[in-house]
């Protein structure tokens, strides 16, 4: 690749308030699909999330637990396995 090719010049030239309200609808957008899609989400994500700071954390020592609690996948999966 040369140096200053811009590959997508439509995202890597958008303003700074363009590329907010795009990462801004994106994250509405996967915060539904998940609450839609997942037993896990559904419970435990608020049902408005305007800030990633509002998405609680999953920790790696809490996945054993949810897969024996609902197993195979502890209700993570959002789409079909």
């Amino acid at each position: 690749m040369r140096p200053g090719r811009i590959l997508d010049p439509a995202l890597e030239q958008e303003t700074p308030a363009d590329r907010e309200r795009r990462l801004q609808r994106r994250l509405l957008e996967t915060v539904a699909h998940a609450r839609a899609n997942s037993a896990y989400f559904r419970r435990t994500l608020p049902e408005r999330v305007e800030r990633l700071e509002q998405i609680p954390i999953t920790r790696k020592d809490d996945v054993p637990g949810l897969q024996a609690s609902d197993p195979p996948f502890g209700g993570l999966v959002a789409v079909d396995p």
